[in-house]
């Protein structure tokens, strides 16, 4: 097969995974074993979709789907990963140390009662549903209707397109029900967006871990830890992180000709 094979099957797949509810799932689904082919079939075989599906999945995911924290942690680690094993874990001690810290006081300044970055998300998505209608069905329940028609209840914190409950933070259509019943949105948010929870995430420092007090002893060759007893695999090892299925990369431009092409100064034949 083809690379084109693993591109579409790849797509679908995504599909299956953000597929919003159980119906649309099982939807994709169809499409995905009739198009994957035998792989795939036995490929699910193993994969439990409660495991990986927004439609299944049984606790919160809070709208995340990817691997990037660990692929960011890898990229931010780049030159402590090249050291040796000591050395490598007491300076990732250190720099975590230091990034804990700085979010601790920087969220010190924060005067909203949820994060910046999730504050702002917020603000943004009021405008988008501040002209659509909204009416009310109960003292909790409301239809909104933007291009289509949903159903939000405030009480249960649900909403019919199902973001609300996928990502545990109310979607447009909620907040626009929540303003029509005269409700603060920020108490219709989880606890995992508040400050206070972001605070208290770190709240408690890593302790620094002195060697003045050690004595010769404790510092003398037999306590070198030596390397393992490993062959390194040929090639070049991979140091940049993996990027996810969909992630826009941003292009790079000329600085001779602005042009975002992949050529560079060096090589750049445009007119000036």
């Amino acid at each position: 097969m083809g690379s084109g094979y693993g591109e579409v099957v790849a797509n679908l797949f995504q599909k299956c995974c953000y597929a919003p509810s159980q119906l649309v799932f099982d939807q994709e689904m169809k499409t995905l074993i009739k198009d994957g082919g035998t792989i795939i079939q036995k490929f699910l075989q193993n994969t439990p979709k409660e495991n990986w599906s927004n439609a299944y999945f049984r606790g919160k995911k809070y709208g995340e789907m990817c691997s990037n924290i660990a692929e960011s942690f890898n990229s931010w680690i780049l030159d402590e990963r090249k050291m040796p094993t000591y050395q490598m874990i007491d300076n990732i001690r250190v720099k975590l140390m230091e990034m804990s810290s700085d979010r601790q006081c920087e969220a010190e300044r924060w005067t909203s009662p949820i994060c910046p970055t999730m504050d702002d998300e917020m603000m943004k998505m009021v405008e988008v549903g501040r002209h659509w209608n909204v009416c009310r069905s109960s003292d909790h329940i409301f239809e909104v209707r933007d291009e289509y028609s949903v159903m939000v209840d405030l009480q249960s914190h649900t909403c019919s397109c199902y973001q609300w409950q996928i990502k545990g933070f109310p979607c447009a259509h909620a907040l626009a029900a929540i303003f029509k019943d005269g409700g603060n949105p920020y108490d219709y948010v989880e606890d995992y967006f508040t400050t206070d929870f972001y605070k208290s995430s770190y709240s408690y420092p890593i302790i620094p871990v002195p060697d003045i007090e050690k004595d010769e002893q404790s510092m003398s060759q037999e306590f070198v830890i030596e390397p393992p007893l490993t062959k390194r695999p040929p090639g070049r090892p991979k140091v940049k992180r993996l990027k996810s299925i969909g992630e826009e990369t941003r292009p790079n431009k000329c600085s001779r000709c602005g042009d975002a092409t992949r050529h560079n100064r060096k090589t750049c034949n445009a007119p000036i």
